[in-house]
């Protein structure tokens, strides 16, 4: 079934307008054929990185089109939206509300709000992962390693675009992984030797400057370990020369057992306590050191 109209947001003019005249002839026209036919045509330069703003929400709005026309059940107001609907840079998630049966009742929270493109770098069509694909590996790794608060975003916030935009161009999705992990165990497991984390206050604060400052591992003990006094380091020396008589004693203890298990007289076998004072005797510690 044919679509004689589709709704177009004042938000998509506007942003726009920023563009070239050729490439907003372009993107136009692009607009226009896939809301009427579902024909994507190849874009370049600003009009292909604003084109993945916008095509999710057209997308959105094909998919309540068709689904109308089957006579399906009209999505309810709160139902979330599937990953197919919205992994795009929009600003603001497709109106599932929205009316779309050519009476062009256009709710005004449609579409996203306007920006600036002079953030975008001139090497941003060179970027090897897309950029709404790490957003949201990065919210759902953020998510399972349980970091406070709960990144709920699906989308990146208008206002947060150029900062993290600039975040993906720099670092690949590894080195984000990486960092994320990096600021959780500083957040719940580092100890008393380790200065308070920043207080990002959210993943996309985390994004903007965090994983800078955490993608190496290295780095993170550089910047937030604090330097030991003279007695905190003289205690920290004799607690590891203690852990390690500990796992000393505990081998000694293992190969005491496995010898009387195997002797064919276990009574010859020497005590644990002789074996132990030997070592100590001849080593000058349960693991060897002085």
């Amino acid at each position: 079934m044919e679509k004689d109209s589709f709704i177009f947001y004042r938000s998509f003019a506007e942003a726009i307008d920023d563009l070239p005249d050729q490439e907003q002839l372009a993107l136009y026209r692009a607009i226009k054929e896939y809301s009427l036919n579902e024909t994507e045509i190849e874009l370049e330069g600003q009009a292909k990185t604003l084109w993945k703003l916008i095509k999710p929400q057209l997308s959105a709005n094909n998919k309540r089109y068709k689904d109308g026309a089957k006579g399906g059940r009209p999505l309810k107001n709160n139902q979330r939206l599937s990953e197919e609907e919205t992994t795009g840079y929009e600003t603001e998630k497709p109106n599932n509300n929205e009316n779309v049966n050519e009476n062009n009742n256009e709710n005004e929270n449609g579409g996203f709000s306007k920006f600036s493109f002079s953030y975008i770098p001139p090497e941003s069509q060179e970027v090897k992962e897309d950029a709404t694909v790490l957003f949201n590996k990065a919210r759902e790794y953020w998510n399972e390693l349980g970091i406070k608060p709960e990144c709920r975003d699906i989308i990146m916030r208008h206002g947060d675009i150029p900062d993290i935009l600039q975040t993906f161009f720099k670092y690949n999705w590894q080195e984000i992984k990486n960092a994320i992990k990096n600021f959780a165990w500083h957040r719940t497991k580092a100890d008393r030797n380790y200065h308070d984390p920043p207080p990002y206050g959210s993943l996309a604060g985390f994004l903007k400057t965090g994983v800078e400052r955490y993608f190496d591992d290295n780095a993170l003990d550089q910047q937030f370990k604090k330097a030991l006094s003279p007695d905190a380091r003289k205690d920290q020396e004799i607690n590891e020369s203690l852990e390690a008589d500990r796992i000393a004693i505990q081998a000694r203890k293992k190969e005491h057992e496995d010898a009387k298990n195997n002797a064919v007289n276990p009574d010859e076998v020497p005590s644990l306590t002789e074996i132990l004072k030997q070592t100590r005797k001849n080593k000058g510690g349960y693991n060897g050191s002085n």
